[in-house]
C-alpha cells in the first residue's frame, strides 16, 4: 500500500512546520501528501493547525502567521491540479471514490455527540484513537486486556502530551496533531490501514529539534 510513502510525506510536513513553514517545503509537503492519499489534507490540516496554536510559544494567531499556510495550499493545490483534472476528465468527478467510501460509521444524530464528547471519550471513556496502537483487527478479540490498557495509556499520554512543561514546540505540534486526528479516527470506519500515518507523530513528539521560526 501506500503507507511507506504517507508516512514519509507526514513526516515532511511536520518538519517543513516546525522550521518555520517556508512555502516551497510546506507546498511540496502538502502536494505530496495529496497525491499519496486523496485523505492527505487531513493531515496537513491537523499538523497545520497544531503549528498555529504550539508552532510559536506566546505568539497568537494573527493574520500573518496564517499567511504562510495559504500560501503553501495554494501551491500545493496546483501542483496537484493534473491529477484533479485527469480523475474529472476519466471519472467524471474530481472527488475519489475512496473519498465517498469514509462515510461515518456512527447512526443517525451519533456523530456531532461522539465529536463533542471526544475529549472527554479519549481520558474516560472509549473512542476509536484507542485503538491506533492495538493490533490490526484486534476487534475480534483474543487479546490479552493488558495490551488493551498499554495502548490506551500509550494513546491518551501522546494525546495530551502537548500539556507536558519543558515539551520543545515541535513536540507540541506533532502532540496537538495527533490528538486532533482523533477526530476523523473517529468518523470514518475503524481499519488498520488509517493509523499509522497518525502513528507517526508520536515518535516525532520526542526528535530534538531546534526552535520553529515564525
Amino acid at each position: 500500500m501506500e503507507t511507506a510513502l504517507l508516512i514519509l510525506c507526514i513526516v515532511v510536513t511536520w518538519r517543513a512546520f516546525i522550521d518555520g513553514a517556508r512555502l516551497w517545503p510546506c507546498a511540496l509537503a502538502c502536494a505530496g501528501l495529496q497525491w499519496t492519499r486523496p485523505d492527505g489534507c487531513v493531515f496537513f490540516a491537523a499538523l497545520g493547525i497544531a503549528w498555529l496554536i504550539f508552532g510559536a510559544p506566546g505568539t497568537p494567531v494573527t493574520p500573518r502567521r496564517l499567511a504562510p499556510i495559504v500560501r503553501a495550499v495554494a501551491l500545493g493545490a496546483l501542483l496537484y491540479l493534473p491529477w484533479i483534472a485527469l480523475a474529472w476528465i476519466y471519472y467524471g468527478t474530481p472527488v475519489p471514490h475512496t473519498i465517498q467510501a469514509k462515510v461515518s460509521h456512527h447512526g443517525p444524530g451519533e456523530l456531532l455527540p461522539a465529536l463533542l464528547l471526544y475529549p472527554w471519550r479519549l481520558v474516560f471513556g472509549q473512542v476509536a484513537l484507542h485503538g491506533v496502537f492495538m493490533p490490526a483487527y484486534y476487534i475480534f478479540g483474543d487479546w490479552p486486556p493488558l495490551l488493551t490498557w498499554l495502548a490506551r495509556l500509550l494513546t491518551v499520554g501522546a494525546a495530551l502530551a502537548w500539556a507536558l512543561p519543558g515539551l520543545k514546540p515541535g513536540g507540541r505540534v506533532a502532540a496537538a496533531a495527533f490528538l486532533l486526528g482523533g477526530l476523523y479516527v473517529e468518523y470514518i470506519p475503524r481499519s488498520p490501514w488509517y493509523y499509522p500515518g497518525w502513528q507517526a507523530l508520536v515518535p516525532a513528539q520526542l526528535v530534538p529539534h531546534r526552535q520553529p521560526a515564525l
